[in-house]
């Protein structure tokens, strides 16, 4: 059975970009960033990621780092306008990084668990790094759940693992999605 998915678009209008010419108290620092479709930086994460190359972090750090936020950032973009969802990265619910995590990462993108847990190391910093510098006001708690793991993902009492095994697509999307009245991508992926 194939899994459902809405992130179709590949839209990409974040990406990340290498800063050669970045002076910090009288040394040259060499970084990725994340800029939008005009090329500019998006505020945060360029925040975050100079924050980063300023205390030492190596080039492969913040290429990494940059690339996950690009594709979270992608992703908000993408998403924006749908019922619940804002391009806001400071209005993003666990619910919301869950489906984000398990929905485009490991059903959309097949990334292993290791490299989902590169960006939930990303994110957590990330959204670290906007409270402690101000840029929101309380700081997210995130369960960063991805796991399709009949002990970590339950679905009103039936985990993701079971419904694979025992429902159909089509009796899935019938039953299970249409009774979620959300229009929200990230519930639905969940």
């Amino acid at each position: 059975m194939q899994s459902v998915s809405i992130y179709h678009r590949k839209v990409i209008v974040i990406k990340r970009k290498i800063v050669t010419e970045s002076k910090y108290q009288g040394r040259s620092i060499k970084h990725f960033t994340v800029v939008d479709e005009e090329c500019l930086p998006v505020f945060a994460p360029a925040m975050f990621l100079s924050d980063l190359a300023k205390n030492g972090a190596a080039l492969n750090t913040t290429r990494a780092y940059s690339s996950d936020l690009a594709q979270f950032f992608n992703v908000l973009r993408m998403t924006k306008n749908v019922e619940g969802l804002s391009q806001d990265y400071r209005l993003i619910t666990d619910n919301h990084m869950s489906g984000y995590l398990y929905g485009y990462l490991k059903q959309n993108k097949s990334l292993s668990d290791k490299s989902i847990n590169r960006h939930v190391a990303t994110l957590e910093q990330f959204y670290t790094f906007c409270y402690d510098h101000g840029f929101m006001l309380t700081k997210p708690k995130f369960s960063y759940t991805y796991s399709d793991n009949a002990s970590l993902n339950k679905m009103d009492g039936l985990t993701t693992k079971m419904h694979r095994e025992y429902i159909d697509e089509a009796s899935f999307k019938e039953v299970i999605l249409g009774s979620i009245d959300s229009k929200n991508p990230f519930i639905h992926e969940r």
